[in-house]
């Protein structure tokens, strides 16, 4: 059995987002995150996000890296 993982951070927005932006930015997260075999989830609330993954190490480490890079 696989080791499971898990990771949470908060970030601020740099701007406002629209709803289709946050529907765009969630269809990007949750392609990545099945790729990787990460779960979680995320929430956004008035600029801000906090995120809660779970998965195998490499996959976390994957997706996180294309977070930071965001």
């Amino acid at each position: 059995m696989t080791e499971l993982h898990a990771l949470v951070y908060v970030s601020t927005a740099t701007r406002s987002l629209s709803e289709s932006e946050l529907n765009h930015l969630l269809d990007r997260a949750r392609t990545r995150n099945s790729q990787e075999s990460v779960t979680g989830v995320l929430l956004y609330s008035h600029g801000n996000f906090i995120q809660y993954l779970e998965g195998p190490q490499a996959g976390i480490e994957k997706v996180y890296a294309v977070i930071r890079a965001d």
